[in-house]
């Protein structure tokens, strides 16, 4: 049955993107002919509302509606009110083929910084939508704004014209990433060797982790590890993100040093996925940065029936090389049990 479901969501995620491809010349001409200097200005224009905590600086379109981690955000309500300025990591994606602009990095909120994602929509140079993906501190799960500022994300501005990946290939370079979370099978991923993954600042590829517990395993293993808690042959996988892994109260039990194992880069590893990520559900490219390279990237793992683990609303950036993913960074949010089954835009 499970397998039944995989497979009915991936063939409807190919005939989204195959829509969102066909249908972009007429986005476009919704949009109002807001190129990419028009895009940033406009995002930059609600940014620093929301720091005001006015939304009479925002242009907001009648009707327009916000989301923070897939709930409803009113205006001046949640992030209008806590927001007091920008962090030292900044950077904007537009995307004017559909009229969408997107911001990545720290938002200030008193004495603590947040790590943001922010997508817009516009439409005759005026906000329809606004959706937001807040990590904290607060939240329990993995969060590193030292991490972020070690490794912060690629220049936000343009590549050369000859170096530029065609949208359709940006685009499936991004959601076979997600189809091999799916699958538990990295090997398919177009990916440049090293790819770094960044999950709330935090690298969690490339270097040493201290990695949790297997869910249900043997007494002491470890991801990689076989039954019992012996250790993996010298031949196992390099460990990927162990995001998907923090129990359903939000904490990740300590671990002792022989589950400190070497990670690999983005894609490697992917199998040991099983026990947390049945589905990506719900999956959305709707800001893709061709001139710099980047595509914004919408999802909500699904877990196993047998997992505690809670719901993960994940906003991603992709950065590509000449089609290849080269970095990933995210902004992630893990959602109440008793929350709907959506990202609030679907």
């Amino acid at each position: 049955m499970l397998n039944h479901c995989m497979t009915t969501a991936t063939t409807k995620i190919a005939s989204s993107v195959a829509l969102v491809l066909l249908t972009s010349s007429a986005l476009s001409a919704d949009t109002g002919n807001c190129d990419r200097q028009c895009l940033r200005k406009t995002l930059d224009q609600y940014l620093n509302a929301v720091l005001q905590h006015s939304s009479a600086g925002a242009p907001l379109a009648p009707g327009a509606r916000a989301t923070v981690n897939a709930a409803p955000l009113p205006n001046g309500e949640g992030i209008w009110q806590t927001a007091t300025g920008f962090g030292d990591i900044q950077r904007r994606y537009a995307d004017p083929v559909n009229g969408s602009a997107a911001y990545f990095g720290e938002i200030k909120e008193g004495d603590s910084t947040a790590v943001v994602a922010l997508r817009v929509k516009v439409l005759k140079r005026q906000i329809s939508e606004a959706e937001w993906t807040i990590a904290r501190q607060t939240d329990g799960s993995m969060f590193s704004l030292e991490g972020l500022m070690s490794n912060p994300p690629p220049a936000d501005s343009p590549v050369p014209a000859a170096e530029r990946t065609p949208r359709a290939q940006l685009i499936a370079a991004a959601d076979s990433y997600f189809s091999a979370l799916q699958s538990h099978d990295g090997s398919g991923v177009p990916h440049v060797a090293g790819c770094d993954r960044i999950e709330n600042g935090r690298k969690v590829t490339n270097s040493i982790r201290n990695i949790p517990p297997v869910p249900g395993a043997g007494a002491g293993a470890v991801p990689g590890s076989v039954a019992g808690g012996a250790p993996a042959p010298a031949a196992s996988p390099p460990m990927p993100s162990v995001a998907t892994a923090v129990p359903a109260s939000g904490s990740a039990s300590a671990p002792g040093l022989a589950q400190e194992l070497r990670s690999g880069d983005c894609v490697a590893g992917f199998e040991m996925f099983a026990h947390s990520i049945a589905e990506t559900s719900h999956r959305r490219y709707p800001v893709v940065d061709e001139a710099a390279g980047v595509v914004l990237g919408s999802t909500l793992f699904h877990r196993p029936p047998e997992s505690k683990m809670k719901r993960n609303l994940l906003t991603e950036f992709f950065y590509e090389k000449q089609g290849k993913i080269a970095a990933i960074y995210a902004a992630m949010f893990y959602l109440d049990p008793s929350s709907a089954d959506t990202t609030g835009w679907e």
